[in-house]
């Protein structure tokens, strides 16, 4: 059974220079050290309805054509950020090794490829889609260097180009609540994943930071609305758990 917590980090507390306490102020209108966190989330969540409504997408995302493949950069120098992504790796492994079905693994989302090549580590195929070129550009140029059984092609998670009831499990971390119709793509994801097939779903709680990353999210969940949103889309959840610490996220298999 799933624990509540699947990982907890515990560091030091972390300070912040006044250098960078102006720089979030200035980008975000938030104060890091601010004592009033429901002031945080009113300009948190006017940030997101501000995507939603004017936008109907989140803010434009640069950061492959700036940063590469920044998430290896990540998991190779930040120990919590590394832990966290083996632990997520590691719970699709365990996941399909107690499963009977057979298959490739879809990772929806899967930006520079950095969970398709952990979970392909472990001799699985994945195949993952993704909507921006650059990430697809540095995630198969990643591939090719670590020598692993992946591929992120172009895709669309509200219109998948595979047939019916292609994949034996599916990954959507951290990218539920980039989407614009969240609900489409679990309908999608459904649809491509054989009888009994898994989902993967880790996104980050409404709670963490005050503010995740407003520019960039359309939606954040609470447990209960997540459960509640994959039962709507014909799923049966079995486990549900969090990763807390540094992170703070709400973890949630599930089975076509």
């Amino acid at each position: 059974m799933l624990p509540d917590v699947l990982l907890e980090q515990r560091d030091p507390e972390l300070s912040i220079t006044p250098d960078a306490r102006a720089a979030c102020t200035r980008e975000f209108g938030i104060d890091p050290l601010a004592a009033n966190l429901h002031a945080l989330r009113d300009i948190h969540f006017a940030w997101t309805r501000w995507n939603a409504q004017l936008w109907g997408r989140p803010g434009d995302f640069s950061k492959y054509e700036e940063r590469g493949a920044y998430h290896f950069t990540s998991y190779d120098s930040h120990v919590p950020f590394r832990q966290r992504a083996d632990s997520i790796a590691q719970l699709v492994i365990d996941t399909l090794a107690k499963s009977a079905i057979a298959g490739p693994v879809l990772d929806v989302g899967a930006g520079d490829g950095l969970f398709s090549w952990l979970i392909a580590k472990s001799g699985r195929r994945v195949e993952g889609i993704e909507r921006e070129a650059a990430a697809i550009e540095a995630a198969n140029a990643e591939f090719q260097k670590r020598g692993v059984n992946a591929a992120v092609t172009l895709g669309d998670a509200e219109a998948m180009q595979y047939p019916d009831a292609t994949f034996a499990a599916a990954l959507l971390a951290d990218v539920i609540e980039h989407l614009p119709n969240p609900v489409q793509a679990l309908h999608e994801i459904r649809r491509v994943l054989k009888p009994g097939g898994s989902l993967i779903v880790v996104t980050p709680s409404w709670r963490f930071g005050g503010s995740p990353d407003p520019v960039h999210h359309l939606e954040e969940y609470r447990m209960d609305e997540l459960l509640r949103q994959l039962g709507a889309c014909g799923f049966t959840v079995r486990e549900s758990g969090a990763i807390k610490g540094q992170y703070d996220d709400l973890v949630a298999i599930a089975s076509r």
